[in-house]
């Protein structure tokens, strides 16, 4: 617990608060619990060991984090991957990643995913994971106002696909979320529109420290990525359920959770591209008249970007909710997952960005059509 949650409980709110200590080394961590996680004690650890120790409620603060950082890396980690036994461990040298002055936004995302493919990056990662459990909050399902979609705030585990058309359900009406969700005495149980029930356990302080959404406005949004994750793990499967979110089809994600078929429209997904008139004004005609009906009709509307070069504050390869469309502006109004804020430097455009607001921003019709690769509509 934070040095100020301890002053607040003991009524002493006038002293200073203090840091929280910071975590002993990744090596020591990982060392104290060593003979425990080494399940067929021969002295070194396994991915499938590191997996069932993370799921052991019995592993909580350090111990978690450094299963979370241990459990990352085994994610990305390059074979041949070194033996992991306790000489490794006691001889561990973290190493920092340093990005020269200047560094391309591409060429920096490259050295980090390199980064963290090595075993030098564990001690890094082990710090990310342990602040991340501390800041986790209290383990409600929902908090006093939720769900709501200031609730989602996507992490690193590339799951936008699920997130966006989960923020559009919670947007029309939160209350669908509160049914789908429940606590039962063995975790939660998520009962998905096509009749599919999902037994959840109850999370452990490793999974709380993995990658995922914020914990910080309740649990519901982890319960549903481990949920929707296990219903991708295939019979007779070991898998962690998150290690299934690492991307997908935003379509698939949508009638999985409202249990109505999506149809999608092609739009250019290039906006430096050069398209004539004619087919800008072909792509832009009709949504002028769908999207507004759709928002109406309370079906939920999505949309994507491809891998191409986006204008600034737009997310390539990404998935976002379509919240309408402004006949007087000729724009449309998005919402990303990150849920992130961005004020451009000058007026709105593709080099300066555009305005968000806690994820939700307006662009141009013809920049959406130019940008996005493609728009899904609820049937």
């Amino acid at each position: 617990m934070f040095a100020a949650s301890l002053f607040f409980a003991l009524g002493l709110l006038n002293q200073p608060a203090t840091k929280a200590p910071a975590p002993t080394p990744f090596s020591q961590a990982v060392l104290k619990a060593f003979e425990s996680w080494d399940k067929d004690h021969d002295g070194k650890l396994t991915q499938l060991e590191v997996d069932s120790a993370a799921l052991d409620p019995q592993n909580r603060g350090e111990q978690a984090a450094a299963l979370a950082a241990l459990h990352g890396w085994f994610v990305v980690a390059i074979p041949p991957l070194p033996e992991l036994n306790k000489d490794w461990f006691e001889n561990y040298k973290p190493e920092r990643l340093v990005l020269a002055k200047g560094t391309a936004a591409d060429e920096a995302k490259k050295q980090r995913k390199a980064y963290l493919a090595t075993p030098g990056s564990l001690q890094a990662s082990y710090a990310a994971c342990f602040r991340r459990l501390s800041r986790a909050g209290e383990r409600a399902l929902f908090d006093s106002d939720g769900p709501t979609l200031n609730d989602i705030r996507q992490g690193s585990l590339g799951d936008c696909f699920m997130l966006a058309p989960l923020g559009a359900i919670v947007q029309r009406d939160p209350n669908t979320i509160k049914k789908m969700v429940r606590r039962n005495a063995d975790g939660y149980m998520v009962r998905f529109p096509d009749g599919k029930e999902i037994q959840v356990a109850k999370l452990t302080d490793t999974e709380l420290a993995m990658v995922g959404s914020s914990t910080q406005a309740g649990l519901w949004i982890r319960v549903m990525e481990n949920a929707y994750g296990t219903r991708r793990i295939k019979e007779g499967e070991t898998k962690m359920a998150t290690d299934t979110m690492r991307g997908g089809s935003t379509s698939a994600a949508a009638r999985i959770l409202t249990g109505h078929a999506f149809v999608s429209t092609a739009l250019i997904g290039d906006y430096k591209k050069e398209v004539s008139a004619e087919l800008l004004e072909a792509k832009m005609k009709p949504l002028r008249s769908a999207i507004p009906q759709a928002v109406a009709e309370h079906r939920l509307v999505l949309a994507s970007t491809g891998k191409n070069t986006m204008p600034r504050s737009i997310s390539p390869n990404h998935a976002y909710a379509v919240f309408g469309y402004d006949p007087a502006t000729d724009k449309v109004t998005l919402w990303n997952p990150h849920g992130n804020d961005f004020s451009p430097k000058g007026e709105e455009s593709p080099v300066n960005g555009y305005k968000l607001d806690d994820g939700v921003f307006s662009v141009p019709l013809e920049m959406f059509v130019r940008a996005f690769g493609r728009v899904y509509f609820e049937k």
